[in-house]
């Protein structure tokens, strides 16, 4: 009978741990660093809501405020290190990854780099609306979007992971993709809705 194991069975055993670890530990990395974009998002949606609240408070109904200072009042609350003109590239406002693959144009009117790597990206306008994941009202009410890059010019650069879109919508405050409707966005711009919810994408 064998009383410990040889030097060839130690080793084979030592191989196969080494290969499983291999194999599970980028994984589970990416899900850490998923959520940590996750979490991130959360965070920058309830500072941006809350400054959207507060200038509904001070200006009245979204359709009287005046569009040239929307951008100006955002960047007065955040703590901003460098401004971005359209078509900059300095927030890769161009070939975002679509979820599904392929890549999307993201063109914004102007944007804004914070401190802690955010990039948002806000147009006027709301283009493809259909596809927000929005009620038949907020559809009709949208003033403007923005897209939110949660670690700025960093990879992956992709709609439901990195890059979000939120709305805002006149009455309401500051909308996600897919509040009501994520069958609309998953496929397409990713539902920020799910991750603010709290629920999995």
């Amino acid at each position: 009978m064998k009383s410990a194991f040889t030097l060839a069975e130690t080793l084979l055993t030592l191989i196969i741990i080494g290969v499983i670890a291999a194999m599970t530990i980028p994984s589970v990395q990416n899900i850490a660093k998923q959520r940590e974009l996750d979490v991130k998002l959360a965070k920058t949606y309830a500072t941006l809501s809350q400054i959207t609240n507060l200038m509904m408070e001070e200006k009245g109904p979204m359709k009287y405020w005046d569009r040239g200072s929307i951008y100006n009042e955002y960047k007065k609350h955040l703590n901003v290190v460098k401004t971005c003109p359209p078509d900059s590239g300095c927030m890769s406002t161009d070939k975002v990854k679509w979820p599904r693959g392929g890549t999307d144009v993201a063109y914004a009117d102007s944007g804004i780099l914070l401190a802690d790597g955010t990039g948002i990206m806000m147009s006027l306008g709301t283009g493809a609306v259909d596809n927000y994941g929005l009620s038949d009202s907020d559809k009709s009410n949208a003033v403007m979007t923005m897209q939110v890059d949660m670690n700025g010019t960093l990879p992956p650069n992709r709609w439901g992971s990195d890059r979000w879109l939120l709305i805002l919508v006149d009455k309401k405050g500051l909308v996600p993709s897919g509040w009501y409707d994520e069958s609309k966005c998953k496929d397409m711009y990713g539902c920020a809705a799910t991750v603010i919810k709290g629920g999995k994408k």
